[in-house]
């Protein structure tokens, strides 16, 4: 029979590998029905193949760059499954606690791993062996062990020694050391299910007769202690196929199990049909045995136990979704990690979350924890003295540094465009009135509104004085223009006759009756109640440049508090780095421009950025000198790097907002620094006499914290579980990115979704 079924594979699956390929996607992973509908398919290709002459079919197909997934825009994920899906912890255990006996399955039941396959654990492992392939060697190991098992003995039931033999049979690797490392791995990665753990506890204090039944190579001590480790005490006895060389998949172990408890006569017990628990209603008898089992399996947990007399409750396997929802574009042992926390977090039953959690647990936990490992690397290889992250998006970056790498020179320190385009006036006029005045042309802001968000409100009274340092810019131009006129005339090779006759004309243009009509054609008045637009934002440039002398010395207090409080950020330290989420790295390159060359601070500055502009930005190539000389990093793409996500970033599409909006924070905008003690709200640093202002809180704040809580909770348990792996943090721009992708599918519907619920500002205000 085996050997059939071994024959029936290698036709079916492994002639062509395009075949194989499509099944693989489908099948692997899957459980109950997916699984039967995968075989179903697997049947399908082939008839196409082999009967419709569909030979394409036989090629393994061209990866889409982009997976398209259709989310759920009405309510999140976990809020969904739990609504239609699934029992609480109160309704689970009101459906057992009758029962004498209670038996559980224990891994995907009892116990995640953090791992969407549970095959991909075997990656893990081949790392501490330094073999390649180690994977599949190990899958096929295992197979050969259960094959040579049934030839001898009839059964398939193995446990880890004889795996491990075959392994050393075929690699030379050693049987006992890699026994010890498997076993060793599994402790260390193996967690509790939460939603299982309350309601084990519950059953623990109604004193239940608990047991656990479980088709593993692994021994009754091992899974014992990956138990008690997980917080799961009390068990009266543990049942392992491979000691019993009994699996629950043909039934014989319930067989051992029923025998043990009930004295019954196996060979009978088959007869008897059980009862989906389900179905029973609240104070009826209970089945002959008065025990239920639980599992995910919808044939070794459900099928089998029902048809000899045991009642089943079935868990759903929390990967019911990841085919769905979850991006497979990822390098495979990254994605296996993320694909499974993500699951065994949203869907193990226990919480509903909001829309805002999910956002920032599944979208942004694996971005923050890669991003964070990123900066690590750079501050060891640069050998930095401390890394500042910017306020605000680099509030919960530190949260998450500082958990990663306590042992790190950490500060946030407060900074924004804001404060960055005021102080850096003098320095860079052009980005200047480009982020006050030209990126606000046209969007229903007055003169009045730009002045005051500049902290020039004193110059709105003066807008009366345009009208004069129009007229005397003009006379000057008009003069310049008239006097090159007649040097150009001079120059000609024109006669008396034609150069008097252009004389006359150049004469009669600059008369003061012409020129004051001139004028009056074409004087845009400037007044305060005015929209900006693209008529009038040149002139209002030039009204300021006007008065440059005042602006500059206006900013004058909030450069010199500022230099205040850098030096005090930066004493003794001569190198650091700033971080922010980007785009074109203008905050840090502002801030290494006056520590380095204005203030005279002897400290190195480099910025690192998530991501720099890109090809749809006015201006793509604006931080690329400074990319080029690694006076700046970028972590997620760059021209250097990543350039498909280059070309598919897209401002146009807010996707900058839709990052900024992973990395906001419940905390007021930033406006300035300013000298001495000013209002209540604003920050007074005593020792240094001088205040930080702070102007207004973003909208919905709550939903803003539920972001962070979630990206949170997910670095939490990436750290938890790979604490001993570090290879594991090496999560490349491109993985961290990729959910964002899936978040992006059809239009970015479901970002624009989340994006109805904050209103942020992403221009300087």
């Amino acid at each position: 029979m085996l050997k059939f079924k071994l024959w029936i594979y290698k036709i079916l699956v492994n002639r062509k590998p395009g075949i194989s390929y499509r099944y693989h996607q489908y099948h692997d992973g899957s459980v109950g029905i997916h699984k039967i509908i995968s075989w179903i398919y697997l049947l399908w290709i082939n008839f196409c193949y082999y009967i419709l002459f569909c030979h394409f079919l036989g090629n393994i197909p061209d990866s889409p760059i982009y997976e398209q997934h259709y989310l759920n825009l009405k309510k999140s994920e976990s809020m969904e499954y739990i609504e239609k899906k699934h029992l609480s912890v109160e309704q689970f255990v009101e459906k057992i606690k009758d029962y004498d006996v209670i038996s559980f399955d224990v891994f995907d039941t009892l116990i995640f791993r953090p791992v969407s396959i549970a095959a991909d654990l075997f990656y893990l492992i081949g790392t501490s062996c330094c073999t390649l392939n180690f994977k599949n060697i190990r899958v096929w190991a295992e197979w050969d062990a259960r094959i040579k098992r049934n030839e001898k003995y009839g059964d398939m039931e193995v446990d880890l020694g004889e795996i491990w033999k075959n392994l050393e049979e075929d690699t030379g690797l050693d049987a006992i050391w890699g026994q010890k490392k498997e076993i060793e791995i599994e402790k260390q990665l193996c967690y509790a299910n939460p939603f299982m753990l309350e309601v084990w506890k519950r059953l623990i204090d109604m004193k239940k007769n608990i047991i656990i039944v479980s088709d593993m190579y692994l021994s009754k001590e091992t899974i014992e202690e990956i138990l008690h480790k997980a917080g799961y005490r009390g068990e009266k006895k543990i049942y392992v196929s491979s000691e019993y060389r009994l699996n629950k998949a043909s039934g014989r172990l319930f067989h051992q199990v029923i025998e043990d408890l009930y004295n019954v006569d196996t060979d009978k017990v088959r007869v008897f049909s059980g009862r989906n628990l389900l179905e029973k209603k609240k104070n009826i008898k209970l089945n002959k045995y008065s025990m239920v089992h639980i599992g995910d399996n919808p044939h070794s947990d459900q099928s089998m136990p029902l048809g000899y007399g045991i009642d089943v409750l079935p868990y759903q396997n929390v990967n019911i979704n990841v085919a769905v929802y979850r991006p497979m574009d990822m390098s495979y042992i990254i994605g296996s990690a993320y694909r499974a926390i993500v699951s065994n977090h949203i869907y193990n039953g226990l919480k509903k979350y909001s829309m805002e959690y999910e956002y920032g647990y599944i979208y942004g936990g694996l971005f923050v924890v890669g991003y964070c490992r990123f900066i690590h690397e750079y501050y060891k290889k640069q050998q930095l003295d401390k890394v500042l992250f910017l306020s605000r998006d680099g509030d919960i970056l530190k949260k998450v540094y500082n958990k990663m790498c306590p042992e790190d020179n950490t500060e946030y320190v407060y900074w924004s465009r804001k404060a960055a385009t005021i102080l850096m006036a003098n320095e860079d006029k052009h980005d200047y009135f480009r982020r006050f005045i030209y990126h606000k042309v046209n969007q229903d802001y007055t003169i009045s509104d730009i002045l005051n968000s500049m902290q020039l409100q004193e110059l709105i009274g003066q807008l009366s004085d345009w009208k004069n340092i129009w007229l005397e810019k003009e006379k000057e131009q008009e003069k310049n223009s008239y006097i090159l006129a007649y040097k150009q005339l001079r120059k000609s090779d024109f006669s008396e006759e034609k150069q008097r006759t252009i004389k006359e004309k150049i004469e009669y243009n600059f008369s003061e009756n012409q020129l004051e009509k001139l004028r009056k054609e074409h004087f845009i008045d400037l007044k305060p109640e005015d929209k900006l637009t693209d008529k009038n934002s040149f002139l209002l440039r030039r009204f300021i440049e006007a008065k440059w002398e005042f602006v500059i010395n206006k900013y004058d207090e909030q450069m010199r508090s500022a230099e205040k409080y850098y030096k005090d950020v930066l004493r003794k330290c001569s190198k650091v780095t700033a971080v922010d989420i980007g785009w074109a790295g203008s905050g840090a390159c502002a801030l290494s421009h006056l520590v380095e060359n204005v203030w005279k601070i002897p400290c190195k500055l480099t910025g690192i950025i998530a991501g720099t502009n890109t090809i749809y930005n006015y201006e793509p190539d604006a931080s690329e000198p400074f990319l080029q000389n690694e006076k700046l990093v970028a972590y997620l793409y760059s021209q250097q790097h990543n350039r498909d996500l280059l070309k598919k970033h897209n401002p146009d599409k807010e996707y900058n907002v839709y990052w900024e909006l992973l990395l906001s924070s419940p905390t007021p905008h930033f406006e300035g620094f300013y000298s001495g003690k000013k209002g209540e709200k604003d920050m007074y640093i005593s020792e240094l006499d001088i205040s930080l202002k702070f102007g207004k809180y973003d909208e919905n704040l709550e939903g803003i914290k539920d972001i962070q809580n979630g990206i949170v909770d997910f670095s939490n348990e990436y750290i938890e579980c790979f604490k001993n792996f570090p290879y594991m943090f090496n999560i490349s721009g491109r993985d961290a990115y990729a959910p964002m992708l899936v978040a992006a599918s059809h239009n970015e519907r479901y970002l624009k979704k989340i994006g109805e619920k904050f209103a942020l500002e992403v221009n300087v205000n």
